[in-house]
């Protein structure tokens, strides 16, 4: 299993944090975003195009395919926006349910 302590946390509050985070993404670097309790991560693990699985996270999922499904299932314009700046930036997503945490990484 992934060990994602040393990476940065963002609590995500939807526009309130897209600036910061989509900064982030730009610079090639590696973010957690904690997503609120009400955040639904139904998405059918198809619909992530996601290379692996270790345990119950998803792991190396493609990011416009995995947040644009996040986004639209939470009616998200923002992580929509935010899935866009992470294929820029050549990173990929992994989806940990449990955790209700999205981290963003390369």
């Amino acid at each position: 299993m992934r060990d994602y302590d040393n990476l940065p946390r963002l609590p995500w509050e939807g526009a309130a944090s897209l600036a910061r985070a989509r900064a982030q993404i730009l610079r090639e670097e590696p973010l957690v975003l904690q997503m609120p309790a009400d955040f639904s991560f139904s998405v059918p693990e198809a619909d992530c195009q996601c290379k692996d699985r270790a345990g119950m996270i998803a792991v190396d999922c493609e990011p416009r395919a995995c947040l644009g499904a996040l986004a639209r299932l939470n009616g998200s314009a923002e992580l929509e926006e935010l899935a866009a700046a992470t294929h820029e930036a050549g990173l990929v997503v992994d989806v940990d349910p449990p955790g209700r945490r999205i981290i963003i990484h390369d």
